[in-house]
């Protein structure tokens, strides 16, 4: 079994016999600072030999919830984003 802990910027699937080291995680993409010019770093992917075998739960889990955080987002721009942010907070993942 595994565990999938999520927030907005990286998604991250256990093994539940080891919940301290990810199996598999995705990075949105990100700027940062290099020698003072800003870079766009990619959206990336990772995947540990162990959740090969669960690869496809891990790509149909990502992309619920990169939905459920877009539709926080909206709805956080139709009711205020504090009542959006306690909602993302009532469900911080679940079991594959």
């Amino acid at each position: 079994r595994y565990i999938m802990l999520t927030t907005p910027a990286s998604p991250q699937l256990f093994n539940e016999d080891n919940p301290f080291s990810p199996v598999a995680w995705f990075r949105t993409a990100y700027r940062r600072q290099v020698d003072g010019v800003e870079v766009q770093e990619a959206p990336s992917l990772s995947l540990l030999p162990e959740a090969e075998a669960v690869q496809e739960y891990v790509m149909g889990s990502l992309l619920l919830v990169e939905q459920k955080y877009r539709m926080i987002s909206q709805r956080a721009s139709s009711i205020g984003p504090h009542m959006a942010v306690r909602s993302a907070l009532s469900s911080p993942g679940g079991t594959i």
